[in-house]
């Protein structure tokens, strides 16, 4: 029999209300002057935009999305300065819970568990910090998530609307709807035409030679921030091998990431084979994550905000539906150790290379994943 206890903890709306409660602090600290918070880039690149000037820096510093970008942010960016801050935080939270609860949901569909506030109270404490910076890797995560919900539901132009919106906000979303094309014929046409209605869209914003140029400068900017990718420290793989006294060139990087691309969509296609629409859905997310996490030239450890809800899904799954709590608290464990682990390296190395352990616990999270897969097990996780 389940407990009372048990049952209030497990009650949706206790989830509702911590996400509820996040927003408060949120609207708090933009009051109180809250200084650690980017986006200012978001809303500087939107009023230049609208104004007919340069958006780009051309140093893989200040505004490095693509054009889209600056534009979908302009009605927060025409708003009073605080009002525009507690808006875009409102769409932030909302739009997360929301794909939070899509997500749980289809891990839970085929035996009826409930996951969203096991999930919650994972994926919010490390998401935190995002949600604080006004970061866009809230909303894309959201995407994703949303997304993957109506591929497993057979919505194909939903899901490729969402995204679409997703890589006008980030381009990271891009791994994401490669793979959905791969694996999904129905997808394919269907992002194609979103594509080219992306990129045709900031025509209807500015004057042709403008957009143009652009253009340009945003792969420019690419450049450059794929440049300092390899300079500085970052939060992936390759940036954890730095640390351990390994660089690896650029054309290594490249061919690896190329052979990773091929293994990712090796493991979804498994598992879109091997599972239900909802179950493999699940694994497309977090496959495709643990991808962007590890690859993404400039993943920091904000930026694995976007892998809580996949450590969180297969924690959920393992303790609440397949009653295996040491690879629930393995996974638990995990999140505690990305959330924490700025403070747990800074005594191990210097700040500069404090960015190891987040890449790491994905690397052994990916290797549970292809474990998992590999080894026939029916659940999720």
């Amino acid at each position: 029999m389940t407990s009372p206890w048990r049952h209030r903890v497990n009650d949706p709306r206790a989830a509702w209300l911590a996400w509820g409660l996040l927003f408060l602090v949120l609207v708090a600290l933009v009051l109180a002057g809250n200084r650690r918070t980017v986006t200012g880039n978001y809303r500087e690149a939107a009023l230049l935009w609208f104004r007919g000037e340069e958006i780009y820096t051309g140093a893989g510093t200040g505004f490095l999305y693509l054009p889209q970008a600056a534009i979908l942010f302009a009605p927060f960016a025409w708003l009073p300065l605080m009002l525009g801050e507690i808006a875009w935080r409102a769409v932030s939270v909302g739009s997360f819970a929301i794909g939070l609860r899509r997500y749980a949901s289809l891990a839970g569909r085929e035996t009826g568990a409930e996951l969203f506030p096991l999930m919650t109270a994972l994926s919010l404490p490390l998401a935190f910090s995002c949600f604080r910076n006004g970061q866009s890797t809230i909303p894309i995560a959201a995407l994703m998530m949303i997304a993957v919900a109506d591929i497993a539901d057979r919505r194909w132009s939903r899901a490729a609307a969402w995204l679409s919106l997703g890589v006008a906000l980030k381009p990271l979303v891009i791994v994401l709807s490669l793979l959905a094309g791969a694996l999904y014929r129905p997808m394919r046409g269907r992002l194609l035409a979103g594509t080219a209605i992306l990129l045709a869209s900031p025509f209807l914003f500015q004057a042709p030679a403008y957009v143009v140029s652009q253009y340009q400068s945003c792969a420019a900017s690419m450049q450059a921030t794929a440049r300092l990718g390899l300079d500085a420290y970052w939060a992936h793989f390759f940036g954890m091998l730095k640390v351990a006294g390994i660089p690896v060139s650029s054309s290594v990087q490249t061919g690896i990431r190329l052979l990773a691309a091929g293994g990712t969509v090796w493991l979804c296609r498994l598992a879109r084979d091997r599972y239900p629409a909802d179950r493999a859905a699940v694994w497309l997310y977090a496959l495709s994550v643990c991808y962007l996490m590890l690859f993404n030239p400039r993943t920091e450890n904000n930026t694995y905000a976007m892998l809580g809800p996949a450590i969180a899904v297969f924690c959920g799954q393992a303790l609440l539906v397949e009653r295996r709590p040491k690879p629930a608290a393995a996974l638990a464990a995990a999140a505690v150790c990305i959330l924490g682990s700025p403070q747990i390296t800074k005594g191990i190395t210097p700040p500069p290379q404090s960015v190891w352990l987040a890449p790491l616990v994905c690397v052994g999270f990916l290797a549970f994943l292809a474990f998992t897969l590999t080894t026939r097990n029916g659940g999720t996780g």
